[in-house]
């Protein structure tokens, strides 16, 4: 058991045996925002500076749960005002001492911890002052262009990038401005393909106004350091500097109105395009001691508004590809298509535990209006009652994969199947999630006429979730529902068939003044039975085999034995929570 104190205490004095350190005082911690309640240390270190050894002073914070957690080591105000800017120090003075995700800390040397961190900084230091690391900036360059390096800034604006800008050439382009912003963010621009058109979307269906500007992509620049305080003088200087081949055409473009302007140029780190920008705010058309309309944009910043600071724009990837990367680790395969009809308590649940695989269509298919009686059980929420299912489902899943194409049907599936078939066949796997054996029957039989070419998963459950069933059907084989009857019920069935033949069992519910019955079962069932079936599901998708599947899943027995429902012999050789798998 660590004690937490003794942890403290030999870190400190580990420290001390190399280094003055003494523990702040309240006017300290004051000073630099830390509680009161805080410990602080105000570590001394000696570092080599123009062939000299000077004093630096760190400032040496341990959480509560040091040693679980590595220390957060920061320069004094003085010591950064002297040696700022360096690599792996941000605006904020505190030193980036290693990459969190990634150090492995022995918890039994609270004092090797202390040391080591002290160590770190010091190299971290000495290095930024020698400037050995300097290509350390460029891997870090999107920390650095965020930071603050002047009380005069405006603040960094945000933006978004769409897949395939890393193809631009230098020149004229369109951004999107967003209000309200998005995550703090304002400006979308992207290329003319179906993923940037589909964030779009997705923005207005967010509640965003979308206004369009002209904007001006400069081109790649080799190099950039901080400090990254821009002036609007600086500005045209960097243009000269940079982008001397299209200075002409970019003061052009900024001298076509008065009106606000967008700059935009890009760095290659690590074979990657990483974008950033400027904005330039609009300026009035008289100033003192000028005639009206003889200023231009370039005047202005050069001369008149030339110390004026420039609104810098981090720009990030809003693509399917990287954030899939940035996630999973690994760029996207073989994207599914997949179709969902009936998007009811199963048919709803499942699309969210389906989102979990790489989908590129979804077909969805559901004629039913949300009731507030669905609700309890259902994937979507109180918001959305009253709307068409297809509609709420659509909108749902959009709102989790703006990348996604989506088609929908506020339709019977026989309709859709009958009018619309290529769109059922263009998809890679059909769900049914219906629960009506006419309709089953129905595709069934277009399943084996091959008018349905993909492989179809039928799903229903028993009541209260006793039993819960999967078909996996292939094309093409002549399957019929009547090859696993008995005695016109389904003879993998867990409730008896002397049970659902008992009229005195209460397997239907039906409340006053509805007109139709419904099958009780709760959400939680749900859970339990997707936990079960996921594997072998997410497999099916994948693997497609050649041979039709039945899968049961067997509830909770207790269920039955307190609504005095009989287990079928079937279902007494088996187990509450398992799965079985038979080729039929």
């Amino acid at each position: 058991m660590i004690d937490f104190e003794i942890a403290r205490k030999e870190a400190f004095d580990g420290i001390s045996e190399t280094n003055t350190i003494i523990k702040t005082q309240k006017k300290i911690k004051s000073k630099y925002g830390y509680p009161k309640s805080e410990e602080i240390w105000e570590v001394i270190v000696e570092i080599p500076i123009n062939d000299k050894i000077r004093d630096f002073r760190l400032l040496f914070e341990l959480k509560p749960d040091f040693p679980l957690s590595i220390p957060e080591i920061s320069l004094s105000e003085e010591d950064y005002e002297t040696i700022k800017y360096i690599p792996h120090v941000d605006d904020k003075r505190n030193i980036c001492l290693f990459d969190q995700e990634n150090i492995k800390i022995d918890s039994n040397r609270p004092k090797y911890i202390a040391k080591a961190c002290i160590e770190r900084a010091k190299e971290i230091i000495i290095n930024g002052l020698q400037k050995t690391n300097l290509i350390d900036f460029k891997d870090e360059i999107v920390a650095y262009w965020n930071n603050t390096y002047n009380v005069n800034e405006i603040g960094v604006a945000g933006g978004y990038l769409g897949e395939g800008v890393s193809e631009l050439l230098p020149g004229k382009l369109i951004v999107y401005n967003l209000s309200p912003s998005y995550d703090k963010t304002n400006i979308f621009f992207g290329s003319d393909n179906d993923e940037s058109k589909k964030i779009l979307d997705f923005f207005k269906m967010h509640g965003h106004n979308l206004k369009k500007q002209q904007a001006f992509y400069l081109g790649i620049v080799s190099k950039i350091e901080p400090p990254f305080f821009f002036t609007n003088n600086s500005i045209l200087s960097f243009i000269d500097n940079n982008f001397a081949t299209y200075s002409r055409e970019i003061k052009s473009y900024l001298n076509e109105s008065l009106d606000s302007k967008i700059l935009i140029f890009s760095l290659k780190v690590n074979e990657e395009l990483v974008f950033f920008g400027f904005n330039i705010v609009g300026f009035k058309n008289t100033q003192n001691g000028w005639r009206k309309g003889s200023l231009s944009t370039v005047k202005i910043m050069s001369s008149i508004q030339g110390a004026a600071a420039i609104q810098r724009i981090s720009f990030k990837y809003f693509s399917f590809k990287r954030i899939r990367k940035r996630t999973d680790g690994i760029s996207p395969s073989f994207p599914l298509k997949i179709m969902v009809s009936g998007l009811g308590s199963i048919g709803s649940n499942l699309l969210f535990y389906l989102s979990c695989l790489e989908i590129s269509d979804l077909l969805l298919v559901d004629p039913d209006i949300l009731q507030l009686e669905n609700i309890n059980r259902h994937l979507l929420s109180f918001h959305e009652v009253g709307e068409n299912k297809v509609d709420a489902i659509a909108k749902y899943m959009i709102f989790n994969n703006p990348f996604l194409n989506i088609e929908k049907y506020s339709l019977s599936v026989v309709d859709v199947i009958e009018k619309n078939l290529s769109s059922i066949n263009n998809m890679d796997i059909l769900f049914c999630a219906i629960g009506k054996d006419s309709i089953e029957n129905y595709i069934i039989q277009c399943l084996a006429s091959n008018k349905i070419e993909k492989p179809v998963i039928f799903l229903w459950v028993e009541p209260y979730m006793i039993g819960a069933h999967a078909l996996y059907i292939n094309p093409n084989t002549n399957f019929k529902l009547t090859d696993l009857e008995l005695e016109n019920y389904y003879k993998f069935n867990i409730i008896s068939e002397l049970t659902y033949k008992n009229p005195e069992n209460n397997l239907l519910l039906k409340e006053a003044g509805c007109q139709s019955s419904y099958i009780p079962y709760g959400k939680e069932s749900i859970a339990r039975f997707f936990a079960a079936f996921l594997p072998d599901l997410f497999n099916l998708i994948k693997n497609r085999p050649v041979d039709n599947l039945a899968f049961t899943y067997f509830g909770d027995f207790d269920i039955a034995l307190s609504c005095d429902l009989e287990i079928s012999t079937f279902a007494k050789s088996h187990s509450p929570g398992q799965l079985i798998k038979q080729i039929i």
